[in-house]
């Protein structure tokens, strides 16, 4: 059997489906620490973020990343892709499963929606 289901009303559900899976309430943020090799400067890196849910478990509760362009070094291929969001891979398969890659742009709109960031590419 077959369904016709409305690109608005499947958006709708990727985005309800986006917010039960990723209860924007529970998701914090850290900026991670990076050594600069060029000022001998250790601290937070403002050109990448890490979301996680609940309390910082070092990696274990991770979901997706962002990444802005000037992370990557000058010439790399994803300096073309960026501001990118990588998402983790149990989730990222979870959606792939459910949607295929029709997740990728309502996820990109949730995703600047909550938290203000710049997305060119969902990965």
């Amino acid at each position: 059997m077959k369904y016709i289901i409305k690109e608005s009303r499947l958006e709708g559900f990727i985005i309800n489906y986006l917010n039960e899976i990723f209860p924007v309430d529970d998701i914090n943020q850290t900026n991670p620490w990076d050594y600069d090799d060029e000022t001998g400067i250790e601290g937070e890196d403002d050109n990448r973020v890490t979301f996680f849910l609940g309390n910082y478990d070092h990696g274990d509760n991770d979901i997706f990343k962002w990444y802005d362009c000037d992370y990557f070094v000058k010439g790399a291929p994803l300096k073309e892709a960026c501001p990118l969001v990588v998402v983790e891979y149990q989730y990222s398969k979870t959606l792939n499963s459910y949607f295929g890659d029709t997740w990728k742009e309502p996820f990109t709109e949730w995703f600047k929606d909550n938290f203000s960031l710049p997305v060119k590419t969902v990965d």
